[in-house]
C-alpha cells in the first residue's frame, strides 16, 4: 500500500518532486494545499491530484495525508515541520 503524501504549496519545485515520485508504487500524492483554494485547485487539475485544500492547516488536518512535502521558503521549514509532526505527519 503506498504512503499518501500531501504537498504544502504550489511552488514551482513541486513539478520536479512530482516527476520523481510519479513512477513509484510506494508513493501516492493525494492532496495539494495553497494559501488560496483557487491556486490549489488549478495545480491539482494540472497535475492529477485528487484533493485541493485552501490552507496549510487543512492539509495537516487531512486524515488521508500521512506525509507532508514542505517546499516553502527555508525560513518557514522549522515552523511547518514542527506543526506537521504535531499533527502526526
Amino acid at each position: 500500500m503506498p504512503v499518501r503524501w500531501g504537498i504544502m504549496s504550489t511552488a514551482h519545485i513541486n513539478r520536479l518532486f512530482l516527476a520523481g515520485v510519479r513512477g513509484s508504487p510506494q508513493i501516492e500524492v493525494v492532496a495539494i494545499a495553497s494559501r488560496t483554494r483557487e491556486a490549489a485547485e488549478q495545480f491539482a487539475r494540472e497535475h492529477g491530484i485528487e484533493r485541493a485544500l485552501a490552507s496549510y492547516e487543512a492539509l495537516l488536518a487531512d486524515p488521508h495525508v500521512e506525509v507532508v512535502y514542505i517546499p516553502l521558503p527555508n525560513s518557514m521549514h522549522i515552523d511547518w515541520s514542527v506543526r506537521a509532526l504535531e499533527a502526526g505527519k
